[in-house]
């Protein structure tokens, strides 16, 4: 696979962060300045990924249109710096995601990956993980059951549950 990378400043306010994407990572950090910075690495065995990035109504969207015909031949890893109160909605098919330092509402979703949040003083945190992106279809265990990757409680303590999302309420 070969790669490349695109570094961006996105001026304005910025109200929400929300990225969506099949395959890659995500890490979400408090800025030091006043504008969002964000860094794209991509991996392609194919064409590069096409990404997105517009801002409507204060929420600035991350995405790629993906490439090739599946999501295992190209992945973005997206590295963004946001204000801490920013509200976050962190989603990818397969991949990690680490959001660190937040204290805005953090929403975190991988289909096949961890997901870790640290040092975050919000009110509400959520993640889940569900299956992967573009497929459709759920990962089974020997049982035939639906796989239930862990889910990771507030400050990277991991636990596994069949239960619904994990909302986590009052985290100091």
């Amino acid at each position: 696979m070969t790669g490349a990378r695109q570094s961006y400043d996105v001026t304005g306010r910025i109200t929400a962060l929300r990225v969506d994407d099949c395959a890659g990572s995500i890490e979400a950090v408090p800025t030091t300045g006043d504008s969002v910075k964000v860094v794209e690495k991509y991996q392609h065995s194919d064409g590069k990924p096409r990404t997105e990035h517009p801002v409507h109504d204060g929420q600035l969207l991350l995405k790629s249109s993906g490439c090739g015909s599946g999501a295992d031949k190209c992945a973005v890893t997206y590295h963004v710096e946001v204000s801490a109160t920013t509200p976050a909605h962190l989603t990818l098919g397969g991949g990690d995601i680490a959001a660190r330092g937040l204290s805005g509402t953090t929403y975190a979703k991988s289909g096949g990956g961890s997901v870790d949040i640290a040092d975050s003083s919000a009110k509400s945190l959520t993640h889940i993980h569900r299956p992967a992106c573009r497929s459709g279809r759920q990962s089974r265990g020997e049982s035939g059951r639906p796989r239930q990757p862990p889910e990771t409680a507030a400050g990277g303590r991991r636990r596994r549950g069949d239960g619904p999302p994990t909302v986590i309420g009052g985290v100091a």
